[in-house]
């Protein structure tokens, strides 16, 4: 009897990783064990959590007319979401990966901190300045 084994689906430290969602994630130097989505959370995968959590996909309605103003196509951005909103589909998210193998428990996916965000922006000082107003105040471009 002839038995194949299954590539894993699990991330592999600082390498990049494809969730159950498509979204694409990248290690990020120097911040061992931390990987970045390559793109904002997307349409189409907030539209997942939406579905399964009986949310409301929302809209950029300026106008009042009930159609999204700004006709974003599932592969855009998604917009007018809150920070408590962001959170609640990274917990989702983590609970969903979770479940299916995709992520290990000792797994979750979150918001990054500021000093993360520098850092992936390429602040090289990021490190040595400690609050998010000196981080700012120190942006030369």
């Amino acid at each position: 009897m002839k038995s194949s084994l299954r590539k894993s689906r699990l991330p592999v430290p600082e390498q990049a990783w494809e969730n159950s969602l498509g979204m694409q994630f990248e290690p990020v130097n120097p911040l061992p064990g931390v990987l970045f989505s390559r793109w904002e959370t997307h349409v189409r995968d907030y539209a997942a959590f939406c579905a399964a959590s009986g949310r409301t996909l929302p809209v950029l309605d300026v106008d009042k007319d009930g159609k999204n103003d700004q006709e974003q196509l599932q592969d855009h951005p998604i917009v007018m979401v809150t920070r408590a909103d962001a959170v609640a589909f990274c917990e989702w998210l983590t609970q969903r990966d979770r479940k299916e193998r995709w992520l290990p428990e000792d797994m979750v996916y979150r918001l990054p901190t500021d000093a993360e965000w520098s850092i992936a922006a390429d602040r090289p000082d990021s490190p040595q300045l400690l609050t998010p107003a000196e981080r700012h105040n120190n942006w030369k471009n």
